[in-house]
């Protein structure tokens, strides 16, 4: 028995409808790939250009923020402030101090090291989670820390409270610490380096917070001025430069650390 072998065929108008339609398919798969591509790299390169441009105005933002804390250390080796030898002679620097303060608003602390390791540091309290940490009198505006070495070698802390007119309204004596500024990074690197000094990030000893310094030693006298800079800070200005709602703006140092 022959075994009967069946072809099926298709009307020519159907077959040559097919071959039509995937070409078209195909053409419209080629051409959506390209445009997207095309697409995907017009806006590559348009976000790029807009990052390079947000970088660009990110730095000269941060150069004009930052510079000037670097011109007050300047002028702070200049004032009285660095041959004061005791409180009372400190405290006279405290409506200068002040008035640099609300100057450069980035600054969270301007501070003077000496070489026998007494300490002075002036902040303002217009932060409420330094005025919890500090434990600010209501109406404290401003605060200043000084350590010395009593007569008996133990090293003691003085903290003093002051009100927007700059009096003192309260005092917080005799308190021992362990705080000295000669092994401080900011300190070390001013007395072996020329000029001004920028550390790398590192947590403040009295803030709890991690933040920068900027320090320079006033001649060879071994008294280094410093300004410091919370990285709270920082962030505040790179926050300005969001391109979306979304963006996530991140800062490396030199070692690949953000």
């Amino acid at each position: 028995m022959n075994n009967a072998h069946t072809s099926k065929s298709y009307p020519l108008h159907l077959t040559i409808s097919a071959l039509f339609i995937t070409l078209v398919v195909v053409l419209g798969v080629i051409l959506s790939w390209q445009n997207y591509s095309k697409t995907s790299d017009i806006i590559l390169s348009s976000a790029d250009d807009m990052y390079d441009q947000v970088t660009q105005e990110l730095l000269l933002d941060i150069k004009a923020t930052y510079r000037p804390v670097g011109d007050t250390l300047g002028l702070l080796a200049l004032t009285p402030l660095v041959e004061a030898g005791t409180l009372p002679e400190r405290l006279r620097s405290v409506p200068l101090l002040s008035e640099a303060l609300r100057a450069e608003t980035a600054v969270t602390g301007i501070q003077a090291g000496y070489p026998n390791g007494d300490f002075f540091i002036a902040r303002p309290l217009s932060d409420s989670t330094l005025r919890a940490r500090f434990e600010a009198p209501a109406n404290a505006d401003f605060m200043a820390d000084h350590v010395d070495t009593a007569a008996d070698g133990e090293r003691r802390l003085t903290r003093l409270f002051f009100d927007d007119a700059r009096r003192e309204i309260s005092r917080i004596t005799a308190v021992k610490t362990e705080y000295d500024p000669r092994v401080r990074g900011w300190y070390t690197d001013a007395v072996e380096k020329d000029g001004l000094v920028l550390t790398e990030p590192y947590l403040f000893y009295f803030m709890r917070m991690a933040g920068l310094t900027l320090a320079r030693e006033v001649g060879d006298s071994g008294v280094v001025v410093a300004s410091d800079v919370t990285l709270d800070r920082l962030s505040e200005t790179i926050r300005r430069y969001q391109v979306t709602p979304d963006t996530e703006i991140v800062m490396f140092s030199r070692d690949g650390h953000a």
